[in-house]
């Protein structure tokens, strides 16, 4: 097995311990998911086979998602909008996020720049020291046509450094102590996948 499916599955075995309710499923087997490939196509081509998304209580792994060594990471990004939607609720969550559709949308950037942050994070975790290259590319991603436009690039660098830097573990003070940008759920959230991501590392590390 690799190292890449046993950070994999030992994410999937705490998650379905600690929140309940999820499934993951390939997004090429839902129709609603190839109809709104149609619609989202005309503004990124890459939507259907490059972007997985959560929608309710479903995770959709795109094509290449699952043949990529980045599984663990998008698991993680898609998790951390199911556990948000949970803790504001479907309504609240949902409406932040589509309106405006296009254009500035403070809270769809907030929710892609949080799932962004503990990405980036996890991948330090794991070992990876290239967060500088991959933070410029994910400010990228979220003020790009992927997500409509709802940031500047430049805000997006800021609020993803700032979200990850807050999740880190040496700053874990901050779990008692939430705040718009990292509430308390968020700092949970990270708390418990950095513990998995950093058990699996030094357990590979111990096994080389």
């Amino acid at each position: 097995m690799t190292a890449s499916n046993n950070l994999t599955d030992s994410l999937l075995e705490m998650y379905q311990v600690e929140y309940p309710g999820f499934k993951v499923i390939d997004k090429e087997s839902s129709p609603l998911m190839r109809f709104l490939g149609i619609i989202l196509g005309i503004f990124s081509k890459r939507w259907m086979d490059s972007v997985s998304m959560s929608l309710l209580n479903t995770i959709y792994l795109s094509k290449n998602a699952r043949d990529s060594t980045s599984l663990p990471l998008i698991l993680i990004h898609e998790m951390c909008h199911f556990v948000e939607r949970k803790n504001v609720g479907s309504w609240r969550f949902y409406l932040r996020y589509i309106f405006p559709p296009f254009g500035k949308s403070w809270y769809r950037a907030m929710i892609e720049c949080r799932a962004y942050a503990i990405q980036l994070v996890s991948k330090e975790k794991y070992g990876y020291l290239d967060n500088e290259v991959t933070l410029v590319r994910m400010a990228k991603t979220v003020s790009g046509p992927i997500y409509l436009w709802p940031i500047e690039e430049k805000a997006a660098y800021h609020f993803i450094l700032t979200m990850a830097r807050a999740a880190k573990p040496s700053r874990g003070c901050l779990l008692d102590y939430g705040s718009s940008l990292t509430p308390v759920w968020y700092l949970e959230f990270s708390r418990k996948t950095l513990k998995v991501v950093g058990d699996v590392y030094d357990r590979q590390l111990a096994d080389k």
